[in-house]
């Protein structure tokens, strides 16, 4: 007997044949006899009319806020958009504030990460947010909302890069931070947290929230005050790098845009190396690659353990806090890359 079709093409040649024989003139508004308004609307469009199956593959061509909206005419376009799987390649949920250029840059650092870029940004890409971002929900301050569209979007798409930047802290911002950690599949996350109410904030950023992020997406990016990294132990960073070399995670990439000196060095001892006088010190096989600035002057460090890279931004060392990535090379290509990367120079390890 021969193979049965996928169920997919049979919905696919059924809207195919569905679109050819019907057109907009089949669909006539109510009309009463007599009514001058039934006359009056003779052009009108019946969509609920059509099958369920067109009205969903007609959701299809909506942006993610236009689909929110047709959801909220009648409960019957809320059951079919609840039932419609579909997906995005990006989707930035905001606050209306002006995203600083300093993080558009790192954004555009780890965009590039994703999607395999050459890296070489200009102006024009830094305004990615504005540009290149087709699907935007945007909450404006003074205004209430719900977290259901949250969740409706975390149920229903397929997401490849989802950015959450958020700058309150009142139940609302807490309940679309929670609901992150219902997304499922995301290669790239980035996740903003921001406000006045700082100890809200400090208290979500636990260990058990930071893994459970990494558990919904293989990037992640947390862009957060340094009063909320401060919350961001090593002991979970550890964790996470074991977690990543033992496969025991699909997830491959944390960069953090403020981490606290003291955090960084004790998750490097918790790995067995140790930092001291601008001098590190281990007893295993690492090797440690600095880039320096015109003017001589450090300003990063790349540090390869095995498959796990750590990339530290001076300013760590310096200020007290500064960017840092955890990354693992799953090819020895992309480690072989890492060992040529521009601008780096590998420099001595002085046994502990």
């Amino acid at each position: 007997s021969g193979m049965s079709q996928d169920p997919g093409e049979e919905l696919v040649e059924g809207l195919d044949k569905m679109e050819e024989v019907l057109s907009l003139d089949q669909f006539d508004p109510p009309n009463e006899a007599g009514s001058e308004i039934g006359k009056e609307l003779r052009d009108y469009f019946n969509l609920l009319g059509l099958p369920i199956e067109l009205i969903s593959h007609s959701f299809s061509f909506l942006s993610m806020e236009d689909r929110l909206r047709a959801a909220g005419v009648n409960k019957r376009l809320k059951g079919i958009e609840l039932a419609s799987k579909y997906y995005v390649e990006r989707v930035l949920i905001e606050e209306a504030e002006e995203i600083p250029k300093e993080i558009k840059e790192w954004m555009m650092m780890m965009r590039n990460a994703v999607d395999g870029d050459d890296g070489d940004d200009n102006e024009e890409d830094l305004d990615f947010y504005d540009v290149k971002i087709s699907q935007r929900i945007t909450f404006h301050k003074g205004k209430s909302y719900s977290s259901d569209c949250i969740r409706r979007i975390a149920q229903n798409a397929s997401i490849k890069i989802l950015e959450i930047q958020l700058y309150g802290s009142e139940e609302f911002h807490r309940d679309i931070f929670n609901l992150i950690k219902e997304f499922d599949g995301i290669k790239y996350l980035e996740v903003g947290i921001k406000g006045k109410d700082k100890e809200m904030l400090r208290e979500m950023m636990v260990d058990s929230y930071l893994l459970g992020l990494t558990k919904s997406c293989k990037f992640l990016y947390l862009n957060v005050s340094e009063s909320v990294s401060e919350k961001v132990t090593p002991d979970a960073l550890h964790q996470l790098c074991k977690d990543m070399t033992d496969g025991s995670t699909n997830f491959c990439n944390l960069a953090i845009n403020s981490l606290r000196k003291d955090r960084c060095i004790e998750l490097l001892k918790l790995v067995g190396i140790i930092y001291r006088d601008d001098t590190f010190f281990s007893s295993k096989e690492i090797e440690v690659y600095e880039r320096r600035a015109p003017d001589d002057s450090v300003r990063s460090y790349s540090i390869i353990d095995g498959a796990i890279e750590f990339m530290i931004n001076c300013d760590i060392f310096e200020c007290a806090y500064g960017g840092f990535i955890i990354c693992l090379h799953k090819t020895r290509d992309s480690l072989k890359e890492v060992r040529n990367r521009e601008g780096y120079f590998r420099i001595d390890i002085s046994p502990e």
